[in-house]
């Protein structure tokens, strides 16, 4: 009986050491994670709605340019699956590559600019990246910076100014 028992001891130890694996983390996750790399997944929004300018692409498809444990240029949509090396990133995001190339753009009827940064500017700010896992980042742009504005109104005859 003896026998049996350390027969089943041992197998449940072999099954236990086999099982180690967390299944909350996908093959490209794990990959990453051997690698010591990991992920960002970073969220851009702007306010459209307070620019004159044709409605443009998203910020998905806008320009994004890490700067810490390696340079990397790509786009928002594109950055989550990239694998980074773990540490410290600076983020900026961009529609165009400076105002001028925005206000030249569209036949020079010009389009809005939008541009961002994380850690740039501010250094508590940066993005952390760890081995395996996906850092959440939210970047919110406001309004465009080369925006314009109307602005009609009509004065009542009973308040002119005398």
């Amino acid at each position: 009986m003896k026998k049996y028992f350390l027969y089943a001891l041992a197998a449940t130890a072999i099954l236990s050491t086999a099982s180690c694996v967390s299944e909350d983390l996908d093959e490209t996750q794990l990959a990453a994670k051997r690698s010591g790399r990991g992920f960002i997944a970073l969220n851009v929004s702007n306010d459209d709605a307070l620019t004159t300018r044709a409605e443009q692409d998203g910020p998905s498809t806008w320009s994004v340019e890490l700067g810490g444990q390696a340079t990397v240029t790509t786009t928002v949509g594109d950055l989550s699956t990239r694998s980074l090396a773990a540490g410290d990133y600076t983020v900026k995001v961009y529609n165009y590559a400076t105002e001028a190339a925005a206000l030249a753009a569209n036949n020079n009827y010009g389009d809005a600019y939008y541009s961002g940064d994380l850690g740039i500017t501010d250094e508590s700010q940066k993005v952390t990246v760890s081995a395996g896992n996906t850092t959440d980042a939210t970047l919110a742009l406001g309004k465009a910076k080369n925006a314009k504005f109307t602005l009609e109104a009509t004065v009542p005859e009973s308040a002119a100014i005398t």
